[in-house]
């Protein structure tokens, strides 16, 4: 949660450098751009719900013992609410500017940031809007995202990691997920396995150009899909990677591994 910040009270004549550290930025054609640069007279008051957040907890009751049972406990998804001022001059003005904030946000998929955080961003949907009060030209309402996804999500790094290598990115201190595990050559019974976290995926025959998509279940060579040769018992959905894991690369050239930080 942060608190207001009066424009007039900083100072400092360029708008830009006395935008608020909490100001939002949403991805517009893949750059980032603050609200108050897409809106004049727009400015972020208070951002709420980018704190910690709780797990969802499943409890047994077990007849005769103390306490209960987890039976299961995940990450909930979360809401982040803006609290914001918008000065107009007059009706026409008014309903303009409206026009616009509802034109940026009206995505089914928001990429956003925050000043204060820039190398991260969160993915979202506008699920509430209040109602500013009637009749007034200078209005202070919110809005708030709904994030199904609870993490937020850095750039794309890359790690070039041979057999034997080491996960080297101190950064990388939850298991992640990566985008791509690339390889310029394999051959017969090819093995990629990380194991730190006892995952291993497999291909029966030679390949060029493979790459691994773990997030969408894909595997290609030269640009072709290749599911049909993939290992038994291969875990490609639960590939993961994390600071310090260890990589072995049986029958295979080098992994690139393209991936992003993820934090609560």
């Amino acid at each position: 949660m942060y608190n207001f910040h009066s424009w007039d009270e900083m100072g400092i004549p360029n708008y830009l450098e006395r935008l608020p550290s909490e100001a939002m930025s949403l991805n517009i054609d893949g750059k980032f751009l603050c609200l108050e640069e897409l809106i004049s007279d727009y400015q972020t008051l208070q951002v709420v719900g980018r704190e910690l957040t709780p797990y969802q907890i499943n409890e047994l009751n077990v007849t005769g013992a103390d306490g209960t049972l987890i039976e299961s406990a995940k990450l909930g998804s979360r809401d982040i609410t803006i609290k914001y001022k918008l000065l107009c001059d007059d009706a026409v003005d008014f309903r303009q500017k409206f026009n616009k904030l509802m034109h940026y946000l009206n995505n089914k998929e928001l990429i956003f940031n925050f000043k204060d955080e820039p190398d991260y961003f969160y993915s979202g949907i506008l699920d509430k809007a209040s109602t500013p009060t009637g009749g007034l030209l200078n209005v202070i309402s919110d809005f708030t995202i709904h994030c199904s996804n609870p993490w937020k999500f850095s750039k794309l790094y890359r790690l070039d990691v041979a057999n034997g290598g080491v996960i080297e990115d101190d950064k990388l201190i939850y298991p992640v997920t990566p985008e791509t595990i690339s390889f310029a050559s394999t051959a017969a019974n090819f093995k990629f396995t990380n194991q730190t976290q006892n995952q291993t995926f497999s291909l029966g025959t030679a390949h060029s150009n493979v790459v691994l998509k773990p997030n969408t279940g894909e595997v290609t060579a030269d640009n072709k899909p290749i599911l049909n040769d993939i290992g038994m018992f291969s875990e490609l959905e639960n590939l993961s990677i994390k600071n310090g894991d260890l990589i072995q690369i049986t029958n295979g050239s080098t992994a690139v591994i393209q991936y992003r930080r993820w934090l609560l």
